[in-house]
This record gives C-alpha cells, sequence and structure tokens, in this order.
C-alpha cells in the first residue's frame, strides 16, 4: 500500500467517524402532541354523513394493532371517570380492549372502586359484535362484555344512528346496552363531564 492509498484510507476513516459522532449527539426530534385547538363539533344537519364516514375510515392505529391499547402505562382521572371511543376494531381487537376496560377495573384500588366508572360508547361497525341475530359469531366478546356489565361500573353505550344503520333494533340487543341517539355526540359529553379518554 503507498502513501497515497494510506492517506486516503486514513481520511475516510476520519469522515466516517465524524459522521458516527455526529450522528451520536444529535437530539432526537420532539414529537409534538396534534394540535386539537381547531378542532370542530359536528354540523346536526350532517351528523348522519359523519357517522357513516367513521365506519369507513381507517384508524390511526398501525394495521393490525388495536386503537388505544398501550398496556404499559395506565393514565389515571382523578374522579375515577373513563370511557372508550369504541369504533374500528376486529374481534380480536375489541376482546383486548374489553381486557384493557378490566384491567382498569383491577388495578383501582379496592376502596376506590365503588366511584370508578368506565364507559364503552359503541359506534361504526362495532355494534355489529352486540347484534344478537349473530349468535355464536362474538359469544366470547359478549360474554366477557356481560360480566363486565355485573360489576356496576361498566356502562355499554351504543350509537343509535350506528345500530339503524345496520339495521340492529333494541330487541337484538342485550340488556346491558344503552342506546343513546349519536355516539360522537356522547362522546363529547362525556369529555364535558370530566371523563378521561383511554
Amino acid at each position: 500500500m503507498n502513501s497515497a492509498q494510506k492517506s486516503l484510507v486514513v481520511v475516510l476513516a476520519a469522515a466516517i467517524t465524524v459522521l458516527l459522532l455526529l450522528f451520536l449527539i444529535s437530539p432526537a426530534p420532539v414529537q409534538q402532541p396534534p394540535d386539537r385547538a381547531g378542532a370542530k363539533t359536528a354540523d346536526p344537519v350532517t351528523e348522519t354523513v359523519v357517522e357513516n364516514a367513521t365506519d369507513t375510515m381507517p384508524t390511526s392505529a398501525p394495521a393490525g394493532a388495536p386503537r388505544n391499547m398501550d398496556l404499559t402505562t395506565e393514565p389515571r382521572s382523578d374522579k375515577g371517570k373513563y370511557f372508550f371511543d369504541v369504533v374500528g376494531h376486529d374481534e380480536q381487537q375489541f376482546q383486548a380492549l374489553l381486557e384493557r376496560a378490566y384491567m382498569i377495573y383491577e388495578q383501582t384500588p379496592s376502596g376506590e372502586r365503588e366511584a370508578l366508572e368506565v364507559v364503552l360508547v359503541l359506534h361504526g361497525p362495532d355494534v355489529m359484535f352486540f347484534d344478537l341475530r349473530n349468535q355464536g359469531k362474538h359469544d366470547e366478546i359478549l360474554d366477557l362484555a356481560e360480566k363486565l356489565d355485573a360489576y356496576g361500573v361498566f356502562d355499554f353505550k351504543m350509537c343509535t344512528v350506528s345500530a339503524q344503520t345496520r339495521g340492529i333494533g333494541a330487541d337484538n340487543l342485550p340488556a346491558f346496552i344503552e342506546l343513546v341517539p349519536y355516539g360522537p355526540r356522547e362522546i363529547s359529553r362525556l369529555e364535558e363531564e370530566g371523563f378521561m379518554r383511554m
């Protein structure tokens, strides 16, 4: 190896070292939360259109991952009031969501469970899991939801617009399901009452 080649090797090694050092000491980009200041509420005239649009919109979660499913950290509400915006799940994701709801109950100290309130607002295609005409298809979900309801801290509320869009009437639902006029409006009401989104 002649001196020119040696010099080239030394220069390349130095350049690679500098690049690695720059890469290692550069700060990680800070991710900003989405700006919700400009968020608008739905216009009552277009609510049905908005509801139907959410039925086909993809969720923000990665493919195959349930929405709202960070099981490592449980944000706590000072008042023990939580709600789940239940839309866009497949059967496995829905089962995991119900198990997470149960985790909130399990992780709440027994002395605080009496004040605990967990509301699951069902809208979009997720309402189909509770259609009793599909008996046998979603029995595990129905059984788990019924057990949760029996604790007295879980409330299942279903969007009437979503149910009617799929031909589901009150007589096709389990007794523990409460119909509300419009899912997104119910979510807004819960937020106003201090419920924390899960």
